[in-house]
């Protein structure tokens, strides 16, 4: 293929892509919007290091850090006794909601170009992003405890992100089942 008709295919496609979302409904659009406003939220907590922050320092999923004066030490996770498990436990469960994202994006795909019907799987794989998103705060959270007990940190904006992630979570799905009620099924 040439350069000249790789960029002509590209071209197709993204006119493509524009045609058919500019022709969306708008509770269709709100629903890709929202469900990507998720994505973006769940890969913050997934990547950020503030679950916890206190005085002392912070610690995320992947790492922790300590101020010691007017330095700051950090280290991994995985290193600190008594922590594996359950940061383990909510590192895995946000992963899988990942996967489980990808089969939002299909969904999305599909939508837009109008390749399934596709609302009923959209719907269910939000009521397992939203549960993942409700396991991993619920393992997080039942655990800071201990953590604070020993470190003087509170749970932080990562995981207030995470747990208002479920509210959205809530929120796509009643889309979702409006969306699914209006086309009987279908998107």
């Amino acid at each position: 293929m040439s350069t000249t008709s790789t960029t002509s295919f590209c071209g197709n496609i993204l006119k493509t892509f524009i045609r058919n979302v500019s022709n969306l409904d708008v509770g269709r659009s709100i629903h890709i919007i929202l469900q990507l406003i998720s994505f973006f939220i769940l890969i913050g907590c997934l990547l950020a290091d503030q679950w916890l922050s206190g005085y002392t320092g912070h610690q995320g999923l992947w790492k922790y850090c300590y101020k010691n004066g007017t330095s700051l030490c950090c280290g991994n996770l995985d290193a600190v006794l008594g922590y594996k498990v359950f940061i383990g436990a909510t590192r895995v469960i946000l992963i899988i909601e990942c996967v489980a994202f990808l089969g939002i994006f299909l969904t999305i795909i599909s939508t837009i170009y109008k390749l399934h019907q596709v609302c009923r799987v959209s719907t269910f794989l939000t009521i397992i992003i939203g549960f993942c998103t409700f396991l991993s705060t619920a393992i997080y959270g039942s655990q800071h405890g201990d953590v604070s007990r020993k470190t003087s940190m509170d749970l932080s904006t990562s995981f207030i992100f995470c747990a208002s992630n479920l509210g959205l979570q809530v929120l796509i799905f009643v889309v979702g089942l409006c969306l699914c009620a209006e086309g009987n099924g279908t998107f």
